[in-house]
């Protein structure tokens, strides 16, 4: 029986149409003060897409030497069942993930300016155009008949999912063009994009390579993602302006782990892994499977973001999907070397991966292989996993001695750290609950997410997860009933090992699990395919609209999370990373903005150019120019060093930092408590002997209303001083805007307690001034979108 196809796409033309209405509500959420930025948004897309998408065409070319030699073809294999585009591009992604950590650890990417780092993709980009005129070349493949359980008809094509996922796609992209860290509650406004997924490629941007810095831990890890954000960064000649396409490329991440995951639902259901004419044959599990993926919330919260995520998520639909059948279509050795290369990316894109993507994809080789075949399959897996993880292995054991720190210090050495870190670090990171009080948390950051009352009051509750385990759980059983236990069972143990790891190894914190939306959308995906297969034809119809109106109400929460973000103003900052740098502002705004609400504005443009200044308490400095310092709070600085030598001789401290060259000391007062309060501070930096230390010997010159102070490190004349009162002085009165802790620490629940409001703390300043200046002088006072600006040549003088 033939598969129909539509003349006219209108599923497509719809699912536009829809996604475009939506985008332009959300683009007019800026609120009561502001105007509308849906130009603003458009400007921000055309700027910053370009770059990811020649990075997923460079990624797709070099893919294509993979999934071209992944499957042993005979004489009747048809022509264009020889290349698997969308396969290409995944594994692609794994390659070129690969590729750009060991240039960037080499330092190859700023060799001759940025060279190389075109060239990179360039070979990509010829190697993808050769695979797309090859296909183009190959005959058509007959399709088959439908395979799936029953031969009818398919419930949906694959043009019916943008119809259906127009909502979720929307918040995916409308999030991933606003400024980085100013986003989304339940991580703290994106913190951790601040404190090292975009502040690290900025300095190994300064500093010509990537490489290990002794005041930023997370720099130790293996950074596969932030090596990608690095490449952008070079390309485009400045992190900042590189950080939407950064957001965007991780956004493209999570939709190509979407198509993946229902490409390993229907493989599940067909047997077949490579070539697109089989899935063609009924793709209604393909389209139901990777809706639920990119309608779960959890899944566009960080796939907006700069986050590691989605690459970890990706390579677990792709180990998914190639393990299907490869005991039929594949080499031992060659599935075990891909299965290598995906589990070793994964993990190199973040650490947790071991557990979540590289265990479960061990057993399932093992399980899908004869006995025979483990040797080889496993040998092969090895060497490509140790030979992607080696540069990281090799610049960590050089830097530090120690190959895996900030981890196994008792073992393989301190490096620079002190007893007393290692310990606030193992302390930080090690589980300790017996074994009942972490199930109970697992329930809660799991089972119930969002749903209910929170167990911990005012902390971000929001129900990022849906109902995706219940459904998981039931259309497993389903399956199981109707269709045998094999694939149910291979399912549920991945899902199983993944909570294991995640109850035993980590903080159990949900976005930790994120990993196992595909398997459970799979497993949920397999109970719907189940039930239609059980189906009468006479229902069918019935069941087409009922399943579609379902599937679209999944992916309506994200719009209403998004909508409530930023205190109802989420598109507030749509194409604004030039904004709160300062460079887009006019002096007028500068020096509002800077004095009433934004640090990073008053410390980039308002002090003097030879400037050096301390960050004490500021571990998220992405948005700073010029001239500073700061460690996170697992790292120590000169002033810790000095507290500790001289515990009782603060005149000793300061004028060891202006010898050092320091001309400013900035305060995050409440951070500085909350580290204290958690146990993570230097002993030597008590909080509130701290601030009356620095009130007693420095100048203060400017008090910001959320918290944060900034002395002048100088010779205490009254000249000085009355020039600090005056500036003071001059400075608008303005309300303080509720305080909003960022930290990216999971275990600060008792912040959401005391601040409530998890709004950034500029976030109301900022809508206000600019609608100030706006209404007041819209021709001079306007502000300039980020496609418009180009790197200025600041230099970023970070820590040394």
């Amino acid at each position: 029986m033939a598969v129909r196809q539509s003349i006219v796409p209108i599923p497509i033309v719809a699912g536009v149409l829809v996604t475009l209405l939506i985008a332009f509500v959300l683009t007019t959420m800026t609120g009561p003060d502001t105007t509308p930025l849906t130009i603003e948004a458009i400007l921000a897309l055309i700027d910053g897409l370009p770059w990811p998408a020649l990075w997923f065409a460079a990624a797709y070319g070099y893919g294509g030497l993979v999934a071209s030699r992944l499957q042993e073809f005979t004489p009747s294999t048809p022509a264009n069942a020889k290349f698997d585009h969308l396969a290409a591009m995944a594994i692609g992604v794994a390659i070129l993930l690969a590729l750009s950590h060991l240039l960037a650890r080499l330092g190859a990417f700023q060799l001759f300016g940025t060279l190389l780092a075109w060239l990179i993709l360039l070979v990509g980009i010829v190697l993808a155009a050769f695979w797309l005129r090859r296909a183009s070349v190959s005959d058509p493949a007959p399709i088959p008949d439908p395979t799936l359980l029953n031969p009818h008809p398919p419930l949906f094509s694959p043009r019916h999912a943008l119809l259906l996922a127009a909502p979720a796609l929307t918040v995916l992209v409308v999030a991933s063009l606003s400024a980085p860290g100013l986003l989304w509650s339940t991580e703290f406004s994106g913190y951790d994009v601040l404190s090292y997924h975009l502040q690290l490629p900025a300095e190994w941007l300064d500093r010509g390579r990537m490489m290990p810095l002794e005041h930023n831990v997370y720099s130790f890890f293996p950074g596969f993602m932030e090596a990608a954000y690095y490449h952008l960064a070079v390309l485009r000649g400045d992190a900042v302006t590189a950080a939407v396409s950064a957001q965007l490329l991780h956004a493209g991440m999570a939709l190509l782990a979407a198509i993946m995951t229902g490409r390993a639902a229907h493989a599940s259901l067909t047997g077949t892994t490579l070539g697109e004419a089989h899935w063609q044959a009924d793709p209604t599990a393909l389209m139901i499977a990777g809706v639920l993926v990119i309608g779960t919330p959890w899944v566009l919260v960080t796939g907006s973001l700069a986050y590691n995520e989605m690459s970890v998520v990706l390579m677990m639909a792709t180990g998914l999907f190639l393990l299907a059948r490869p005991a039929r279509e594949m080499a031992a050795w060659k599935i075990g070397a891909i299965i290598g290369l995906i589990a070793a990316v994964a993990v190199g894109a973040k650490l947790t991966a071991i557990g979540f993507v590289a265990a479960p994809l061990g057993v399932l080789l093992l399980w899908q292989l004869p006995r025979a075949a483990w040797f080889k399959a496993v040998l092969a897996g090895s060497i490509v996993g140790l030979i992607v993880l080696c540069p990281w292995l090799i610049d960590n054991a050089q830097q530090s001695g120690n190959p895996v720190f900030p981890f196994a210090t008792d073992s393989l050495g301190l490096a620079h750290w002190s007893e007393e870190q290692a310990r606030t670090w193992n302390e930080a990171h090690q589980i300790t609950a017996p074994i009942g009080e972490r199930m109970m948390h697992a329930w809660n950051e799991f089972g119930r997410f969002g749903i209910g009352g929170p167990p911990i009051e005012n902390e971000p509750w929001k129900p990022q997860w849906l109902i995706l385990p219940w459904l998981a759980l039931a259309g497993g059983i389903l399956f199981a009933i109707k269709n045998g236990s094999r694939r149910t069972a291979q399912l549920t143990i991945i899902v199983l090992i993944q909570l294991i790891f995640w109850i035993g190894f980590t903080h159990i914190k949900s976005r930790f699990m994120l990993p196992a939306v595909v398997p459970l959308s799979i497993l949920t995906t397999l109970g719907v395919v189940a039930l239609i297969g059980a189906a009468r034809p006479a229902i069918r119809t019935t069941l087409r609209f009922v399943i579609a109106a379902l599937l679209l109400l999944w992916c309506l929460p994200s719009v209403l999370i998004l909508a409530k973000e930023s205190g109802g103003a989420p598109a507030a900052y749509l194409g604004m990373t030039d904004v709160l740098t300062g460079e887009a502002l006019s002096d007028a705004q500068r020096r509002e903005l800077g004095r009433s609400a934004v640090p990073s504005i008053y410390l980039n443009h308002l002090l003097p150019d030879d400037a050096h200044v301390l960050l004490i308490g500021q571990a998220a400095p992405f948005y700073l120019r010029g001239s500073f310092t700061y460690t996170t709070v697992w790292d120590r600085g000169p002033l810790e060093e000095l507290a500790r030598t001289s515990p009782n001789e603060p005149d000793r401290w300061f004028r060891a930092l202006r010898e050092m060259g320091y001309t400013h000391v900035y305060v995050d007062r409440t951070m500085l408590r909350v580290w204290h309060r958690s146990g993570w501070l230097a002993e030597s930096l008590e909080p509130d002997h701290l601030l009356e230390v620095l009130e007693t010997h420095l100048n203060l010159i400017q008090n910001w209303p959320a918290g944060s102070r900034l002395y002048r490190i100088n010779q205490r004349d009254a000249a000085l001083m009355e020039k600090d009162r005056l500036i003071r002085e001059s400075i608008p009165a303005g309300e303080a805007d509720p305080v909003t802790v960022q930290s990216r620490v999971p275990t600060l629940k008792s912040l959401h307690r005391d601040h409530p409001d998890q709004r950034h703390p500029a976030s109301h300043a900022i809508r206000s001034a600019l609608a100030r200046h706006r209404r007041s002088d819209p021709a001079t006072d306007a502000i300039h979108p980020p496609h418009v600006q180009t790197a200025r040549g600041l230099t970023q003088v970070r820590f040394r």
